[in-house]
């Protein structure tokens, strides 16, 4: 949950789902997502009531082992403090974009003599 939101939702925009869409890139990319095989928890070594301070100070996760820097970059942009200078979805996507060069067509990928 985006800092602005920890003790009320009542100014959430979409700023504050960009903070957590970071969180979720974040746990893609440590395989937080399948935690109970593998993989780490976002915050996992940190108390709830200590977080809010942890985060206005700076603190953010790390960048995971099987994350590149691009998509480090992505996330640290995601959790800017101020929400006016996290990226929007739109941004992000023209940045994912970028990451992810378009095929020109299918038969790119499915190329048959």
């Amino acid at each position: 949950m985006a800092p602005e939101c920890l003790k009320s939702t009542a100014g959430a925009t979409e700023k504050s789902d960009v903070w957590s869409f970071g969180i979720v890139l974040w746990e893609i990319f440590s395989f937080g997502l399948f935690r109970y095989i593998a993989g780490d928890s976002p915050y996992g070594n940190i108390r709830g009531r200590e977080l809010p301070a942890k985060l206005k100070g700076g603190y953010r996760l790390p960048q995971p082992e099987q994350c590149d820097d691009k998509w480090y970059s992505v996330m640290k942009q995601a959790w800017s403090e101020d929400p006016k200078k996290r990226p929007g979805f739109e941004e992000i996507r023209n940045t994912l974009d970028v990451i992810f060069v378009a095929a020109p067509t299918d038969d790119y990928y499915y190329y048959r003599k």
